[in-house]
C-alpha cells in the first residue's frame, strides 16, 4: 500500500509505484610485486556480479483515467497494489562482500516536476519454499568421533563419541537436538563442542570470495578420564535473525554446517561435521 498525506489539494499528473529485487556481490584483491630495481607494483583486482530477480512497475493513479478536474484530495489517500514475487527469488541478505536487496519506491509526478515522493527498503522472507513438516521429517543423521590422545612417543588412551541428529532442517529460533554417547578411555577429561558454522560464498567472474564464522556454539559438561556416559541437549540454538540458507542466487550462497568437536587439553580437536538447512516455513 502506498500512503499519501498532503495537506493541500494537488494537481496530480501520474503515481507510479516500482518494486526491484537485486543480488549484488563486489570485492577487491590488493597484490604487491617486487621488481628488479627495488621498486614495487602494486595491482587491485575488482570482481563484482549482479542478477536481478523482480523489476515491476505499476501506474496506481493517472489523470489520464479521470476528469481532468479531478485533484489529489487534501488529507490522507491510500493505493493498494499487489505484485507476485517469483517462486526463484531468493531471502533478503546482507553480507560483507554483497547483499540481496527488494525494494519499493513511489513516486508523483507533477506539473511535469518530477519527484520521489517515498522510497523504503523492505525484508521479504522469502526462502525456500518447503513446509515445516518438510524439514523435520528428515533421515536421522550419525556421527563417529575416534580421537588418540597422545603422541608417537606416548599415548594417553583414546575417546570414541557417537553423535546422533534426528533431522537437518530449521527454521529460524529452533534448538538443535543432539544425542551423544562418549567413551572416554583416555587419562584426560575431555567435553564434547557443538558449533553451528555460517560460510558465505560471494561469486564473480569464475572467482569466488568465502567468509565463515561459527555462529553458535555448546560446550558440553566435562567427562572425567575413564568414564563412559550419554546426553541430550538442545541447547544449540539458531537465532531468530540468522539469513536462511540460500543456493539459488548466482552471487551468493549462504551454507550452515553442524560440527561436534571432542575436545581435549593440550591436544587437537577432531570434529564431525554436516550440511544443515535453515528456512522458513512454507505454506
Amino acid at each position: 500500500m502506498a500512503v499519501i498525506v498532503d495537506n493541500n489539494p494537488r494537481r496530480i499528473e501520474r503515481i507510479h509505484v516500482k518494486v526491484t529485487g537485486m543480488a549484488q556481490a563486489n570485492w577487491s584483491v590488493r597484490q604487491q610485486d617486487y621488481n628488479a630495481n627495488n621498486t614495487t607494483t602494486v595491482t587491485t583486482t575488482l570482481y563484482g556480479s549482479w542478477d536481478t530477480y523482480i523489476n515491476y512497475q505499476k501506474v496506481l493513479w493517472s489523470r489520464d483515467s479521470y476528469p481532468p478536474t479531478s485533484d489529489l484530495p487534501v488529507g490522507k489517500t491510500d493505493f493498494d497494489f499487489d505484485f507476485m514475487l517469483p517462486r526463484s527469488c531468493p531471502p533478503s541478505f546482507e553480507g560483507s562482500f554483497g547483499y540481496i536487496r527488494y525494494e519499493v519506491e513511489a513516486r508523483v509526478f507533477r506539473s511535469g516536476l518530477r519527484e520521489v515522493f517515498l522510497k523504503s527498503a523492505v525484508k521479504a522472507p522469502i526462502s525456500v519454499r518447503r513446509k515445516r513438516s518438510d524439514l523435520l521429517y528428515g533421515v536421522p543423521q550419525t556421527g563417529e568421533i575416534i580421537k588418540r590422545v597422545g603422541f608417537d612417543c606416548c599415548s594417553f588412551g583414546s575417546v570414541t563419541a557417537m553423535v546422533t541428529v534426528p533431522y537437518t532442517g530449521f527454521t529460524p529460533g529452533d534448538p538443535i537436538p543432539l544425542t551423544v554417547n562418549v567413551h572416554n578411555q583416555s587419562t584426560r577429561n575431555i567435553r564434547v563442542v557443538g558449533l553451528l558454522k555460517r560460510v558465505d560464498t560471494f561469486h564473480a567472474a569464475g572467482y569466488k570470495k568465502q567468509k565463515s564464522k561459527n555462529v553458535a556454539k555448546l560446550v558440553g559438561p566435562q567427562i572425567p578420564a575413564g568414564e563412559t556416559t550419554s546426553f541430550e541437549t538442545r541447547g544449540l540454538i539458531i537465532g531468530a535473525d540468522f539469513p536462511t540458507t540460500i543456493r539459488s542466487c548466482r552471487c551468493i550462497d549462504v551454507e550452515y554446517y553442524l560440527v561436534v568437536k571432542v575436545a581435549v587439553p593440550w591436544s587437537f580437536s577432531k570434529q564431525w561435521k554436516i550440511p544443515v538447512t535453515i528456512a522458513y516455513p512454507g505454506t
